[in-house]
């Protein structure tokens, strides 16, 4: 029961934002960053930023950070007030916001929905990390999840939804970040 209303919110959150998309870069924030440096990192070990704490915390601290108009916590792990974030190569990492996010050796052009998906992922492998006997469960819904957010977006982008919704007269290679 958890499960499924923890995956049809995401779910339906996630059509949301790519119907509000209005298809124009984001500026990525370190928070946003960080947040993809630690979803690629989930695929070889386990993060300390997603592992709960016995008193029901992750080393996300309550700082709030905004993507898209919406707060999320931002990890105490990027850095003290003080010192600059580091990379897992231990170079530091810009505490302004970057027009491309990068994963691993690339980078890319994020629209806002991408960036709330992220984050909207990101809470699926939360459940994975700290409730091992869902992992099976959760990961197909993680799937189903992208699958949801790509079939939406496809039918959007390439059905020219987007040029309604975002009162487009067109969408060019811009729209798409290329």
């Amino acid at each position: 029961m958890f499960l499924q209303t923890f995956h049809q919110a995401r779910i339906s959150q996630s059509a949301k934002l790519v119907e509000d998309e209005q298809w124009n870069p984001h500026e990525v924030s370190p928070f946003l960053q960080h947040i993809t440096n630690v979803i690629v990192e989930s695929a070889v070990r386990d993060p300390p930023e997603l592992i709960l704490k016995s008193d029901g915390s992750t080393s996300f601290s309550p700082l709030p950070s905004t993507i898209n108009g919406t707060t999320h916590p931002q990890p105490s792990t990027l850095h003290s007030p003080s010192a600059p974030p580091i990379n897992r190569n231990g170079s530091t990492v810009s505490t302004t916001g970057s027009k491309h996010l990068r994963i691993e050796d690339r980078t890319y052009f994020a629209v806002s929905a991408t960036a709330e998906a992220l984050v909207l992922l990101l809470d699926y492998f939360r459940v994975i990390v700290n409730l091992s006997m869902l992992t099976t469960d959760t990961m197909s819904r993680a799937i189903e999840f992208l699958k949801a957010f790509n079939s939406r977006t496809c039918q959007v982008v390439l059905g020219a939804g987007a040029m309604r919704s975002a009162g487009l007269k067109n969408i060019t290679a811009k729209h798409l970040g290329t």
